[in-house]
């Protein structure tokens, strides 16, 4: 059987930015990785998605602000993450589900859940 994988999404522009971090380090540290294969995505305060897969490291600070890691944005195709300066060809990542983990603005008015609903 094939583990689920959780797109964690946390960070975002709002001033719970710092709240949303801890929120996901924890869902992070307690997610069954028997059944589940976490995939860290974490918003920058500027709106820049960054991809840092299965790196925990993102989680050690309480903001996301590692702008070496890569930029992505969803495919509008479906269930997947495109890096934005990757070849056109190359494949994205995929995930199952996502766990919106963003808190205030942004996160908690459905505008995240609308964005997801839009690319399927």
């Amino acid at each position: 059987m094939s583990k689920t994988r959780v797109l964690l999404l946390f960070g975002g522009q709002s001033a719970e930015h710092e709240v949303s971090v801890i929120s996901a380090r924890s869902v992070y540290a307690a997610i069954d990785r028997q059944r589940y294969e976490p995939i860290l995505v974490g918003i920058t305060r500027q709106g820049s998605w960054l991809l840092a897969g299965s790196d925990a490291s993102i989680l050690e600070h309480d903001t996301v602000d590692d702008m070496s890691l890569p930029v992505v944005y969803l495919a509008s195709a479906g269930q997947e993450l495109k890096v934005s300066n990757a070849a056109p060809h190359d494949q994205g990542v995929s995930f199952d589900v996502v766990f919106p983990l963003l808190h205030g603005p942004f996160g908690e008015d459905g505008t995240i859940q609308g964005l997801l609903e839009l690319v399927g």
